[in-house]
C-alpha cells in the first residue's frame, strides 16, 4: 500500500494505482477457483490475495505525502477528490464525502 502510494506521487496519476487492488483480487479469485480443491496451500495464499486485494478498495484516508492504515484505493481517491475540488469549502465537503462513500461501500 506505501508503495502504491508513494509511486502514485512520483507518476503523478492517481487514476491507475487504484485499480491495482481490483487486479490483484481478481487474480485471488482466479487461483482460488482454478485449482483442484484439494490443493489448500494454493487456494489458501489465492484467499489471502484476494482479500488484500479487497481491502485494498476500501476504507483508508492518505494524506497529501503518506499513507496510513488498511488500503491502496480509497487514499489516492481521496486525494483525488480532494485536487479536483476547487475552492477550500468545496474540499472541506469533498474530501468526507469520499471517505463515507469509501465506509459505505466497505
Amino acid at each position: 500500500m506505501i508503495a502504491i502510494c508513494f509511486w502514485s506521487d512520483h507518476i503523478g496519476n492517481r487514476g491507475w494505482p487504484t485499480q491495482i487492488g481490483w487486479l490483484g483480487e481478481i487474480l485471488g479469485f482466479a487461483i482460488y477457483l482454478g485449482v483442484p480443491a484439494t490443493n489448500h496451500a494454493a487456494r489458501f495464499a489465492a484467499l489471502i490475495l484476494a482479500e488484500a486485494g479487497h481491502y485494498s478498495e476500501f476504507a483508508l484516508y492518505h494524506s497529501s505525502k503518506s499513507c496510513a492504515d488498511r488500503t491502496v484505493a480509497t487514499p489516492l481517491i481521496v486525494t483525488w477528490a480532494a485536487n479536483n475540488a476547487g475552492s477550500e469549502s468545496r474540499r472541506a465537503v469533498a474530501v468526507p464525502f469520499a471517505v463515507a462513500c469509501a465506509q459505505a461501500v466497505s
